[in-house]
C-alpha cells in the first residue's frame, strides 16, 4: 500500500507525463526525466522532495570517496598492481583483486568506493587503468547508472555528456541563474553563466521546462528574485508559459522550436 506522499508524486508525475504525450512522447519512464540545477547545494533539496513524493531517485555525484580515507588506500592499492594486472579488463581485474585483499582490509569491499568501482567496471570493458585514470580525472557524468528507472537529479556541471528525453532546469532566477555570490551584485562571469545554461538547455533531447521560484531559502537567507535574465534572450514564441504565470499561447504540436542567444 502506497503511502499519501507517494501517491501525490506519481500523480503529479502523471500529468507531466501526460503533457509530454501531447508532444508524441508517451510511454516514457522515470529513467526519461531529469531536473538540473545551477547549485551543487539545491541538488540534495530537490533530490529529498522527490523522493518525499515517492519518486525513485539517483543523484549523478562527484566521487570524492576517492579522496581520502579508505576509497583513497583502496585507490592506492590498485595503483600499485603489477602493469600487466591493471591492463586486464577492469571487472577481471577486480575480481581477482578481491580474493587476494589481506584480513586487515576486510573493510574495503565493504564500503562506498569498492561498491562504486564494481558499477563502473560492470558498465565498461576497459582495462583497470583506463578505469582508474577516469576516477582520478573525477568525470562527474561516470557516476550516473543510464539504466535506473528513476528521476536523475544533477547540478548543470555534472550533467555534461547527459542527455534526457525530457529536463527540468529548476532555479531560473536571477542570483542563481546566472549565480551572484553573496555580497556581489553582479555575477562573477556573465559570459560562462550564459554558457552554463546553454549546456542545461541542450540536454533535453525533446521537451524542456525553465522552472523558477518568487521566493526561496539558499545559504541561510530568503532570495525574492524574479526570473533569470537570460530568458528574456530565447526566441519569441519558443516559450509557452505554463503554471501560475500568465497563460501564454499555446504553441503547435510537433513544432521545431529553436534556442538563440543575443
Amino acid at each position: 500500500m502506497k503511502s499519501r506522499s507517494g501517491w501525490g508524486g506519481v500523480a503529479h508525475f502523471s500529468m507531466d507525463s501526460a503533457r509530454v504525450a501531447e508532444n508524441g512522447m508517451g510511454g516514457m519512464t522515470f529513467g526519461d526525466f531529469a531536473v538540473l540545477v545551477r547549485l551543487h547545494a539545491l541538488v540534495a533539496p530537490v533530490a529529498e522532495a522527490l523522493t518525499r513524493l515517492g519518486l525513485p531517485v539517483q543523484v549523478v555525484r562527484k566521487p570524492t570517496v576517492f579522496q581520502s580515507g579508505p576509497g583513497r588506500e583502496l585507490l592506492d592499492a590498485l595503483d600499485r598492481l603489477p602493469r600487466e594486472h591493471k591492463q586486464r579488463k577492469a571487472a577481471d581485474a577486480l575480481a581477482d583483486f578481491a580474493a587476494a585483499i589481506p584480513p586487515e582490509k576486510s573493510h574495503w569491499p565493504m564500503g562506498e568506493a569498492w561498491s562504486i568501482l564494481v558499477d563502473l567496471a560492470g558498465k565498461t570493458e576497459e582495462d583497470l587503468v583506463g578505469l582508474m585514470d577516469r576516477l582520478r580525472l573525477r568525470v562527474d557524468a561516470d557516476i550516473y547508472n543510464r539504466t535506473a528507472e528513476k528521476v536523475t537529479v544533477s547540478s548543470i556541471h555534472a550533467a555534461k555528456g547527459l542527455e534526457f528525453p525530457v529536463v527540468f532546469l529548476a532555479g531560473c532566477e536571477d542570483g542563481i541563474l546566472p549565480y551572484i555570490p553573496p555580497r556581489a551584485d553582479e555575477p562573477e562571469d556573465i559570459a560562462e553563466e550564459r554558457r552554463l545554461l546553454y549546456v542545461a538547455m541542450t540536454r533535453a533531447e525533446r521537451v524542456l521546462y525553465l522552472t523558477s521560484a518568487s521566493k526561496r531559502r539558499l545559504f541561510g537567507k530568503t532570495l525574492n528574485r524574479g526570473p533569470s535574465r537570460f530568458l528574456e534572450a530565447v526566441a519569441p514564441g519558443a516559450l509557452e508559459r505554463i503554471g501560475r504565470g500568465r497563460p501564454g499561447r499555446r504553441r503547435p504540436r510537433e513544432r521545431q522550436l529553436e534556442f538563440k542567444f543575443e
